[in-house]
């Protein structure tokens, strides 16, 4: 039953956005008038961390952040399930080489576990304070400096013809 345990955890995580996906779309309004909908609150990145420290992810989901919400959850849960086996294995194993090899794995599994937590945390206070940013402005073209006057220093690199490594011991 352990064993089964991510993946219904993944299966509710992605049965939930689905739902809620479908809900969203089904708000439209019936007549030719659209509401506008009021502006969104603000996401707390106090709250975020918060619900990620009780379930890993949760805080990510709740800054609107559903694919690294999974990631979280199945980084975390895949590290736990690996210490579990690994100290299975460790008490079944006989006494010596093979019960440290275990140990150690289990422990090593144990400390990837905290290091992925402690992102998850991380990740979903960053996520919750950028929540409100706009991605979609023209962020991309905005960095190209071809408009502006003045000297430019460029690089070229022939990149269509390469050098083969038998081409190179040749000339070279």
């Amino acid at each position: 039953m352990q064993s089964f345990a991510p993946v219904i955890g993944a299966v509710l995580v992605f049965g939930y956005a689905a739902a809620s996906g479908q809900a969203a779309r089904d708000t439209t309004a019936s007549d030719s008038i659209r509401a506008v909908p009021p502006p969104a609150a603000a996401k707390s990145p106090a709250g975020a961390m918060l619900r990620s420290a009780l379930i890993p992810g949760w805080g990510q989901w709740y800054a609107d952040q559903k694919i690294r919400a999974a990631i979280a959850f199945g980084g975390v849960a895949g590290c736990a399930g690996t210490a579990v086996i690994q100290n299975q294995m460790a008490v079944r194993s006989p006494e010596g080489i093979e019960r440290d090899f275990y140990r150690d794995n289990r422990s090593r599994a144990l400390w990837w576990c905290a290091g992925v937590y402690l992102l998850s945390l991380l990740d979903a206070y960053v996520d919750a304070h950028l929540w409100h940013f706009d991605t979609e402005a023209g962020l991309a073209a905005a960095g190209l400096a071809r408009d502006v006057p003045g000297p430019r220093i460029a690089i070229r690199l022939p990149l269509s013809r390469i050098p083969t490594k038998t081409e190179t011991r040749r000339h070279g």
